[in-house]
Order: structure tokens, then sequence, then C-alpha cells
């Protein structure tokens, strides 16, 4: 029969990993979410141009947030990965998992630059038919 850890550094590491693998991809889920999904609900149910102009607005302020989040993940990796040097996880490791971490930020970065770039350049709730 196997025992759970009863170290708590073992379910720190477990959690930090798991921040920094979802974390970056959560971000881009949540903008992508919202631009497009909370965007089209909104138009289809309201109409005028002042829902227009909310939701560009919604989009400019939702596409900022998830920019700047994303870009602490990649200068500042250590504000999210507390780890302590003596912890449970090899150096090797920590520094492994923090290159995977600002790599997937940087991928999301694009993806999020992508999908908000079109609040600048099409008019919100225009109809494609």
């Amino acid at each position: 029969m196997m025992k759970a850890s009863k170290n708590p550094s073992s379910k720190q590491a477990v959690g930090t990993v798991l921040i920094a693998l979802i974390g970056p991809l959560t971000i881009w889920a949540l903008h992508f979410s919202v631009v497009y999904g909370a965007h089209h609900l909104v138009c289809a149910a309201l109409a005028g141009n002042y829902v227009g102009f909310g939701m560009q607005t919604t989009v400019s302020v939702a596409t900022v947030a998830a920019l700047l989040a994303l870009l602490l993940l990649i200068v500042k990796p250590d504000v999210v990965l507390r780890m302590k040097r003596d912890e449970a996880m090899p150096k090797n490791s920590r520094l492994f998992l923090t290159d995977v971490m600002r790599l997937l930020a940087l991928l999301s970065l694009f993806g999020v630059l992508w999908a908000g770039s079109a609040a600048f350049f099409f008019p919100a709730c225009m109809s494609l038919v």
C-alpha cells in the first residue's frame, strides 16, 4: 500500500510544476474566451453603437492585462515560481521548468497579440454575412 508523502515541499513542487505548465496557456485561453466568446454573445444579444465601443474597450483591456501577465512570466519567472534553492527539486529541473514556462508564455503572448489585434483592425459587432 502506498502512502502519500507528508512532505509539504513535494506538494509545493507539484503546484509549481502545474502553475508553470498550465499558467501561460490558461491566460491565453481566458483571453481567447473573452475576445471571441463574450464578444459574440454580447453583440448577438445587444445592438447599437455603444455596444461596439464597449466591446472594443473590453477586448483592449483584456489584451493589455493578458500581455502584462505573460510578460511578467517571461521577465520575472521567480515571482510565480517561488522555489527555494534547498527544496526537493534539483537545480537543473528548476531551470528547465523556468525555461519551459518562458517558452509557453512567449507562445501565448503571440496568441494574445493575434487575437487582440482584431479589435484594432475590425469594427466590433460587425456581421460577416
